[in-house]
């Protein structure tokens, strides 16, 4: 079927699953039966691709009725009419319960009044607390583009204006041009090239991204649209501040984050600062690490906004952070561009935190080199106020691998 059709054509609503996650902490305290009936209330979150779709939980530590004193009572709430399908479980437990529910504007509360026992939960606290996460699904038909057919209202109007891509060309024309983007209009009424010329020389896209670009703009039919293309047309209109074109694409439900498409979004999102979008990036990369990584599109990507998600996602603040984070992860191209600047030449400075890092991932030759430049600077090293605030293993095993060393020096 095609991105756009006549207006008189009613297409049947698309169904895309949404889905969420939010986690709630038990205080030990709370169970006790005197306070049944007591509730508390997770924020209220939005539901994107939802028109104004918002959920929240309320959860009874101590039971929601009389007869459920004993057990904590979870209900899930929405603010109109939605299908779900929602699993709660108790964090590092087997403990899970999955229910599916079809909401309505009568009905917007739905949950298990004995979702566990005080007798199960209670050996899983830890330091009087329990942490329990509902993650959820809703079955959403997202809002419609209205496509109106701007090609046919000027076919009578000669073309005055083209895009050049190499030896392609996308022909347009300057009046409607000027109408949807204030940078081609400044550029139409002012004394430059392209206004003489009749011709914007293009570089930084290529000719599909371009005409399909102008194209949606006169809202000519299209042949379905791919995460990817679109993308490529968010890139051209941003550029260009065609801001309608870019509000609509940005609803579009191929945009959901996923590991296939995330790479070209997260591309858009940085290189035009859109930032909800990032933020949304930043929590998928959190949740999807190991499906991205393993993309060949992630490898790909810019090394600095590589290092950027990391950071953002994981809530990294320095480089060294980020080495030792892609070094447990096997993110090896990060590895291998972060690791050499980073740790050579080993300094009194940063000898504390790369024994740290060759520790803790394990980077054998690095050990190596960590016993040698204390064995060297011995007197130095257990001088300094960092080394002696290292955890006592990494302190004792940077010293047990000097003496080794030292020993097989001596041998020799």
């Amino acid at each position: 079927m095609n991105a756009a059709s006549d207006l008189s054509t009613a297409p049947a609503k698309q169904v895309v699953t949404i889905t969420d996650s939010i986690s709630f902490t038990i205080n030990e305290t709370d169970l006790p039966e005197n306070k049944n009936g007591e509730f508390f209330e997770t924020q209220k979150r939005a539901v994107s691709c939802s028109s104004g779709l918002h959920y929240w939980l309320k959860y009874y530590p101590a039971g929601w009725l009389e007869n459920n004193k004993n057990f904590v009572s979870v209900f899930l709430w929405i603010n109109k009419a939605v299908k779900t399908k929602w699993t709660v479980v108790v964090d590092g437990s087997s403990i899970s319960r999955t229910f599916t529910y079809e909401f309505t504007n009568e009905k917007k509360s739905w949950g298990n009044c004995e979702y566990a026992s005080h007798v199960q939960l209670r050996p899983l606290f830890h330091d009087g607390k329990l942490t329990m996460t509902c993650n959820i699904e809703f079955k959403i038909s997202p809002p419609a583009i209205t496509v109106p057919r701007n090609c046919q209202l000027f076919y009578h109007v000669p073309m005055d204006v083209e895009f050049v891509i190499g030896s392609e060309r996308v022909p347009a024309h300057k009046s409607f041009l000027s109408l949807i983007s204030p940078v081609l209009q400044a550029m139409f009424t002012h004394d430059t090239v392209e206004s003489k010329s009749g011709e914007i020389e293009i570089t930084e896209f290529d000719f599909d991204t371009v005409k399909t670009a102008i194209d949606f703009c006169y809202r000519r039919e299209l042949d379905t649209l791919s995460a990817e293309t679109t993308v490529g047309i968010l890139h051209f209109c941003d550029k260009y501040l065609i801001t309608p074109v870019v509000n609509e694409l940005e609803k579009l439900p191929l945009l959901i984050l996923s590991a296939e498409n995330f790479c070209s979004i997260f591309q858009y999102a940085y290189d035009c600062n859109r930032e909800s979008l990032l933020t949304a990036c930043y929590n998928c990369f959190k949740k999807h690490q190991d499906e991205i990584k393993a993309t060949e599109k992630f490898a790909k990507l810019p090394l600095t906004l590589v290092i950027t998600v990391l950071k953002a996602a994981f809530d990294i603040k320095t480089d060294l952070e980020v080495l030792c984070h892609a070094s447990k992860n096997d993110i090896n191209f990060v590895v291998n561009y972060l690791e050499k600047p980073l740790i050579e030449p080993i300094t009194l400075e940063n000898f504390s935190a790369v024994a740290t890092y060759a520790w803790d991932c394990s980077r054998e030759e690095l050990k190596q080199a960590c016993a040698k430049y204390f064995n060297d600077n011995r007197d130095e090293v257990l001088d300094s106020e960092a080394f002696h605030m290292l955890p006592s293993d990494i302190v004792g095993n940077v010293q047990k691998a000097g003496y080794v060393l030292k020993r097989r020096r001596n041998v020799i």
